[in-house]
């Protein structure tokens, strides 16, 4: 594994993957990151994470015991290869783009993307072929009405496309996978 000027390792091989996904705790903290959004208090992870543990009611002392071992052990782990970034100040915990690499080292496939700019030129292109024969008069239909009817499809496609891909910035879903519940 090569290391980048940033401290990050920059391959991941399946070695240190195993590694750190051998812990439980470490699984249970990406899955209970990954459920509160990509961005979690370590106080609050850590109360998950013993709940995850423990099947009766969560003392106080157990919530500290987890608390401490995620703080000196677990989120270290996972910031030293760029799955989480950790804001002592803040003790905030986010998860990275990186952990997209857990999927492609394990062999998931990831949802293949639309090809959006095909789609877009296509109508694109069908809307200038429509406007040129409007405008030369061989359509009976109004090069505006052509444009209304263009203007629509590509605002149509848009929307769909924005809201199509407005939720996979947190897509995570192998995460799901690493625990059992």
């Amino acid at each position: 594994m090569r290391e980048s000027d940033s401290g990050v390792e920059d391959v991941l091989d399946k070695d240190v993957l195993f590694e750190v996904l051998a812990s439980s705790r470490r699984r249970l903290l990406l899955y209970h990151l990954h459920r509160r959004g990509g961005e979690a208090n370590l106080v609050d992870l850590a109360a998950d994470v013993a709940a995850a543990e423990t099947d009766g009611e969560i003392e106080e002392e157990v919530e500290k015991r987890h608390y401490i071992s995620l703080y000196q052990t677990h989120v270290p782990k996972l910031e030293e290869i760029g799955f989480v970034v950790y804001d002592e100040d803040n003790r905030q915990v986010e998860l990275t783009d990186r952990v997209l690499e857990i999927s492609q080292i394990l062999g998931g496939k990831r949802e293949q993307e639309p090809p959006w700019p095909l789609y877009y030129g296509t109508i694109a292109s069908i809307g200038f072929l429509l406007g040129i024969l409007s405008l030369a008069g061989f359509t009976m239909v109004p090069a505006s009405i052509v444009a209304v009817v263009f203007f629509g499809l590509l605002l149509v496609l848009a929307a769909y496309h924005y809201v199509g891909t407005a939720d996979s910035d947190l897509e995570h879903s192998v995460l799901e996978t690493l625990v059992d519940e």
